[in-house]
């Protein structure tokens, strides 16, 4: 198949690039920014590398390929050097330029979107199934749900399947508590945790998230739009998790656990799991997530 991935040089985007082009997929990807992922790319055959900003352009309808499957992987956060235009640019423009290009070529079998599960707000509150209010509390999570939204206009034309990322996925997950628990722990900072007992499932790997997406490939589906919930079997507690950490960094912080009404939010993945996600071991996952950080 040939693949279109948007940010290709994204955390997300680049490491389902390699995944699928190991596979044997013919893999087309754009992006804003060079960085040394795209060097990395440019030195594998069969795959073509596209410097396209798709917030401000709509080159994506002209493009010259013949394209199986669009995977959305363009997305932007608040940060020092990212504004709220670059925010909503990135996050909408972005679907409302693959909608056209869909509207107009009819071509992708499938579309794939990366979104998040900061579209239901406070993660903390409550456990996250099918029928769960999307109530986004802030900018990131508002324009990522409006990007589904404007996506979810094309499903009549083929399958829209929406992947909603947790909390962690990996070094680059920002936004994350884990990384800030990392940062931490090798500052020797004090903490204090809530819910320690509770077991915690809001994570998974860009390995689980690779072969999710793989899967959805041989699929035959109905043009209709899929959303899906990641995450993993919750087999160990927070308390359980931070020692973990605290282990591997040889922190001498220490840690002040609190216990409060506020239950730990866990992710139904139903929906996924029904359409070929393999749900890792929250074990499985902090294992994964420490040999990224490289600690």
């Amino acid at each position: 198949m040939n693949i279109f991935i948007s940010s290709i040089s994204s955390y997300v985007g680049y490491s389902t690039a390699l995944y699928l082009h190991s596979a044997g997929h013919t893999i087309i990807g754009s992006y804003r920014t060079y960085t040394k992922r795209i060097e990395s790319l440019e030195n594998l055959e069969n795959v073509t590398i596209l410097r396209i900003d798709h917030s401000i352009s709509s080159c994506i309808p002209t493009l010259n390929f013949e394209i199986d499957v669009l995977i959305n992987s363009t997305g932007a956060f608040l940060s020092h050097n990212v504004t709220k235009e670059d925010i909503l640019n990135a996050n909408t423009k972005t679907a409302l330029m693959m909608s056209k290009y869909i509207e107009e070529s009819k071509a992708p079998k499938m579309l794939i979107n990366f979104s998040t599960l900061s579209i239901y707000g406070d993660l903390r509150l409550e456990q996250i199934n099918s029928t769960t209010p999307r109530a986004p509390a802030d900018l990131y999570g508002s324009t990522k749900l409006l990007a589904e939204q404007i996506l979810d206009q094309v499903s009549q034309y083929l399958p829209v399947v929406h992947i909603r990322f947790p909390v962690v996925l990996g070094k680059g997950a920002h936004r994350a508590w884990l990384p800030t628990l990392l940062y931490k722990f090798k500052s020797n900072q004090d903490i204090v945790l809530y819910n320690s007992s509770s077991p915690y499932n809001c994570c998974t790997t860009l390995y689980s998230v690779n072969q999710f997406v793989y899967s959805l490939l041989s699929k035959s589906m109905s043009n209709y739009s899929y959303a899906c919930n990641l995450g993993a079997y919750g087999d160990i507690t927070i308390a359980e998790i931070i020692e973990k950490i605290k282990n591997n960094v040889n922190s001498s912080s220490e840690v002040l656990y609190l216990q409060n009404n506020l239950p730990c939010c866990m992710i139904d993945t139903n929906e996924a799991s029904e359409l070929g996600y393999i749900v890792p071991y929250t074990s499985d996952c902090i294992d994964y997530w420490l040999s990224e950080a490289s600690i």
